[in-house]
């Protein structure tokens, strides 16, 4: 049984919302809905995922480990000028793009937390050399 790390595609090369909603969608959001959702709908309509899986461990008999990036993007463009309309969306206007790596491991059996991690970055770069770093922690340290 082979122990290791397995890394997952994942495209955090565009933390921006450009996109408007298509006008009846916009309409019948800001009639009905919380700004949350509205938010939530920027992100479908853009293809934007708030929450993206970098890598797991597979095949080990001991411990479960996930890493995972949360991405919080920007408005921008037409969707910016098309949210600014919506007085409760102030808030989420105000936003910048900003990356948080989560890293857990814990046991298979018991659940036991024994491992974990967390970072914020506005720095793309930094989130892909973060993902390297902790692949290489949880290898010397778990699987060897």
């Amino acid at each position: 049984m082979t122990k290791m790390i397995q890394r997952l595609q994942f495209d955090i090369t565009k933390p921006y919302i450009t996109e408007p909603l298509e006008v009846e969608t916009f309409a019948k959001a800001c009639s009905d809905s919380h700004p949350s959702v509205l938010n939530r709908l920027y992100y479908i309509s853009n293809g934007k995922k708030e929450l993206v899986p970098a890598f797991e461990l597979s095949n080990h008999p001991t411990y479960i480990a996930k890493a995972l990036i949360s991405m919080q993007c920007a408005y921008a463009g037409e969707a910016r000028s098309q949210a600014s309309v919506v007085k409760d969306m102030k808030r989420y206007l105000k936003l910048t793009p900003k990356y948080t790596i989560r890293c857990r491991i814990h046991t298979i059996n018991s659940a036991k937390e024994i491992f974990t991690f967390k970072h914020e970055t506005s720095s793309q770069a930094q989130v892909y050399e973060v993902i390297v770093q902790l692949e290489e922690h949880i290898t010397k340290e778990y699987l060897t």
